[in-house]
């Protein structure tokens, strides 16, 4: 499992797991990204709803995501 949660995000103002799903992970129908979500969701069993992100809060990604690694600064402010 820890291979799967390597990848990390920082959550920032206006994000939904969707709106990742759709930018990060590039998907095309409306399907793949509602699995992605429900897949996020699973990753990161310390969100206290799904639909709630706060800014700096750290999600786990698993892989296949199309980021750049967080900053020392980006985790130095991030929130689990």
């Amino acid at each position: 499992m820890s291979d799967l949660r390597t990848a990390l995000y920082v959550v920032k103002y206006g994000d939904s797991l969707w709106r990742i799903a759709d930018q990060v992970f590039q998907l095309g129908t409306n399907a793949e990204k509602a699995h992605k979500v429900r897949e996020l969701t699973e990753l990161n069993p310390h969100l206290t709803s799904p639909d709630y992100l706060v800014p700096g809060q750290l999600l786990y990604l698993g892989g296949n995501a199309c980021i750049d690694r967080p900053s020392a600064r980006d985790l130095g402010e991030a929130k689990m």
